[in-house]
């Protein structure tokens, strides 16, 4: 008679599929462990190379790495799974902009709008990608739909202003800087830009509190500390 042969260890269900080190690549994600959690997704990926949710997440901690090479083989991954949605697509560009492969990213976000044309992070990635392609009025466009969608995307308040500085209307650049600082007054730049609009118009006295304000929200913003001393010293 043969030997029954010894009973050999019960997988975990969740271990099989993967989802815990899911959740560890989550865990470590949020406590800002990147490499950490790559680890964990590539633990799971091992066990379920069709893991969608594995594949984006893994994409965008090696972007926060700054490994946007490998963050594109991962959405790209994550497309071979998912095509219908959105959310790879429009990943992948931005990965695909960080690494000046902007007419990619330019495709990769019109597919990415194609699919959901009510996403602005969409249509905002789109109108980053025309303007780094020097295609600043389309650019214009596809920021303008980001606000149609939703106006208090001050990133696209803000990029507007810059092309209109960029294109010498003035008083259009300060009105969308000043839409934009409304909705988040602490990023410097924007600040620096509204200075150099309005010494273009004249308005001296504002300009320079706007530089202020620059150096202000960072302490030494060399941009507004250089327009700052120009401005001083030109009076």
């Amino acid at each position: 008679m043969d030997e029954i042969a010894e009973p050999g260890p019960i997988m975990n269900p969740i271990t099989q599929n993967g989802i815990d080190y899911f959740i560890e690549g989550i865990a470590s994600y949020e406590d800002g462990e990147y490499e950490e959690a790559v680890k964990s997704y590539d633990q799971a990926l091992t066990i379920n190379n069709d893991y969608y949710d594995a594949w984006m997440c893994r994409g965008e901690a090696l972007a926060k790495l700054g490994r946007h090479d490998e963050a594109v083989v991962s959405f790209e991954n994550a497309i071979g799974i998912e095509p219908s949605y959105s959310g790879p697509w429009a990943n992948r560009g931005i990965a695909l902009n960080k690494l000046e492969r902007h007419d990619e990213a330019l495709q990769s976000f019109n597919q990415a709008i194609l699919i959901d044309p009510k996403d602005p992070e969409g249509w905002y990635g789109h109108g980053a990608s025309l303007y780094y392609l020097e295609r600043g009025r389309e650019a214009l466009l596809s920021f303008a739909k980001v606000l149609t969608i939703n106006p208090d995307f001050y990133k696209a308040w803000f990029d507007v202003g810059t092309i209109f500085l960029e294109q010498c209307m003035y008083n259009e650049a300060v009105e969308s800087f000043d839409f934009g600082i409304q909705r988040n007054p602490n990023v410097p730049e924007p600040w620096n830009n509204r200075g150099v609009a309005l010494h273009e118009l004249g308005r001296y006295d504002e300009a320079l509190a706007s530089f202020e304000e620059a150096i202000n929200i960072v302490p030494g913003f060399s941009q507004s500390q250089n327009n700052l001393n120009l401005l001083l010293g030109g009076k």
